[in-house]
């Protein structure tokens, strides 16, 4: 196993032990000093809440990084949640957001701040009661930036 892919593994159980222990708002960032080109990142199944996962590492084309559930469908995501995409060539397959809101902006976005997601694809992902209480708000599931993203194989 490459050492980048343990250091993100290991950096995933450390933060899933945070996230079930605690009760505040907690940020998931990847950066290019921990995925590199060609790793995959799994995320252990369970519930996640009031989680933003901000993606902002780079692969390339022949070697994406890959951000996935254990198992499709079963890292769920809940709350006032979100996901950015910053970087290049990632792709984030598996994961449902339900029972929330985006707590800024949509709750899937190809960028993350002033940097634009490029060469990203979501995949087998789903959006399901992932809607604003107050219908006065704005309320958005997928905002897309950058170049040549995709999004397939997921339900809203």
């Amino acid at each position: 196993m490459k050492h980048g892919v343990r250091l993100a593994i290991l950096i995933c159980c450390l933060l899933s032990t945070t996230l079930f222990a605690a009760k505040t708002k907690v940020q998931l960032l990847f950066s290019a000093e921990t995925a590199k080109p060609g790793d995959t990142v799994l995320l252990k199944n369970g519930s996640w809440q009031d989680i933003d996962i901000e993606l902002t590492c780079n692969g390339n084309a022949r070697q994406p990084i890959v951000f996935k559930a254990q198992t499709n469908g079963q890292v769920i995501i809940k709350g006032k949640s979100s996901l950015r995409l910053g970087g290049s060539y990632i792709i984030v397959e598996g994961l449902l957001f339900t029972d929330g809101f985006a707590s800024d902006g949509s709750a899937w976005e190809f960028r993350k701040g002033k940097q634009r997601g490029n060469n990203c694809r979501i995949t087998n992902c789903m959006i399901k009661s992932f809607n604003n209480t107050n219908r006065k708000d704005e309320n958005y599931w997928v905002a897309l930036y950058g170049k040549n993203n995709r999004i397939d194989h997921c339900k809203f």
